[in-house]
């Protein structure tokens, strides 16, 4: 059925509803199943190769707001800041996807997942761990934290402040994979304490790490 004639058939439902528990009911169905096409025509946007990167929705609700895909038209690299100056990591292809939660309209995060080219892969493993352990300090060390036999290298910041609440890594060997993940603590954020972010954290991590381990 076409978008046009779900929406007329439902009109037409509502017109005919019985009472207002059922308008509600179908309303909210209405809304739900807006939201499933929305997050389709999201996912549809991702090569097949990329899709398990990005698990669609999670258990918890977080859903996909936006996706980008690398142009590697003119380039095959990118460049990474580090303290010591610029290096350079090789990118053959590559999505960027930022997640929220339902009555949310800020991203809770933005995840990078990049291609490496084959015999780069361990060098360019190194350039962006490098760049993560740069910003450990006396208080804020990178921790490594299995998931689901997913390996994560977790840099958690300290402040509650608007910006990156925390920075992680991901790597794919098998399939020359660099995931970095940015979780976000905006004006609007669906977390008020540390226990509850790093629960969100927890969960974010876990549904990768799943979704990761379904195909292989």
């Amino acid at each position: 059925m076409s978008f046009k004639w779900y929406l007329l058939a439902l009109l037409l439902l509502v017109a005919c509803a019985p009472s207002d528990s059922e308008v509600s009911r179908i309303l909210q169905q209405y809304s739900s199943d807006l939201e499933k096409i929305e997050n389709q025509q999201l996912r549809d946007q991702i090569s097949p190769s990329f899709q398990k990167y990005f698990p669609d929705p999670y258990p918890d609700g977080l859903s996909m707001m936006e996706v980008g895909r690398r142009d590697v038209t003119h380039s095959t690299s990118r460049t990474v800041e580090m303290k010591t100056g610029e290096k350079t990591v090789t990118v053959l292809d590559g999505y960027r996807v930022l997640y929220a939660y339902p009555d949310f309209d800020q991203p809770f995060v933005k995840i990078h997942v990049e291609q490496s080219s084959p015999e780069n892969f361990e060098a360019d493993k190194a350039v962006v761990l490098e760049q993560l352990k740069g910003f450990e300090n006396e208080t804020l060390h990178v921790q490594e934290i299995d998931k689901a036999g997913r390996k994560f290298y977790v840099l958690n910041m300290a402040s509650f402040d608007v910006g990156v609440r925390a920075m992680a890594l991901l790597f794919v060997p098998e399939e020359q994979m660099i995931v970095t993940m940015y979780l976000l603590n905006q004006e609007k954020s669906p977390f008020k304490t540390e226990e509850e972010f790093l629960d969100l954290e927890e969960k974010f991590f876990n549904g990768l790490a799943e979704s990761l381990n379904k195909v292989k």
